[in-house]
């Protein structure tokens, strides 16, 4: 979908480069419609070598991959003004609190910038009532209190963003290649919580 030529690593290292003749991508909010540039949302993207059906499956059966004409690969990111597009995370791990979206990954990127942490990854889960809470999973370099993570982080991150929760593990769970299992981390959190208390 996009390529990092070896001219703009030095200055675009974080991003995906840019996007590949033929492709038309756009970023989308929940509702399909194309956001500003330099907004965070779904990507989407379109072109001649992308499948346009899903076989077995007929035009009117809904699809979270394919709508439209329009291929979803699952994940969130951004353009900027030069076009050069930025990943930020999987719909999958998407936490939404109060009606908005929080992206995980842009919370992790907060916390890891702590000198103290070694590793983070973050999840939802369900709170009082309706309440969506988050809660923070922290591989720590050194002993540290939650409170300094929180006062780390309140600066860096929208209000509704921070944290409920700033548990301190041994370890995250991993995949079979190496990546944060993700779908284990509630689990996670609600024993850390256990052991805290």
């Amino acid at each position: 979908m996009a390529a990092l030529a070896p001219d703009d690593i030095a200055e675009r290292a974080e991003s995906a480069g840019r996007l590949n003749p033929d492709i038309e991508l756009q970023i989308v909010g929940e509702d399909h419609l194309p956001l500003p540039t330099g907004e965070t949302g779904l990507i989407r993207s379109r072109g001649p070598q992308q499948s346009t059906e899903i076989f077995g499956m007929s035009a009117d059966d809904p699809s979270d991959v394919l709508r439209d004409g329009w291929f979803y690969p699952g994940d969130i990111g951004r353009q900027d003004d030069d076009g050069f597009l930025y990943l930020v995370g999987r719909r999958a791990s998407l936490i939404v609190r109060r009606g908005v979206s929080i992206y995980p990954e842009e919370v992790e990127a907060v916390i890891n910038g702590h000198p103290a942490v070694h590793q983070s990854a973050v999840c939802g889960l369900d709170g009082a009532g309706e309440e969506t809470e988050v809660a923070a999973l922290v591989v720590a370099r050194e002993p540290m209190a939650p409170v300094a993570l929180r006062q780390h982080c309140v600066p860096r991150l929208n209000s509704y963003m921070l944290p409920d929760h700033f548990l301190f593990v041994s370890e995250l769970p991993r995949t079979g290649t190496g990546k944060i299992h993700r779908a284990e981390l509630a689990n996670l959190a609600r024993q850390a919580m256990k052991t805290a208390r």
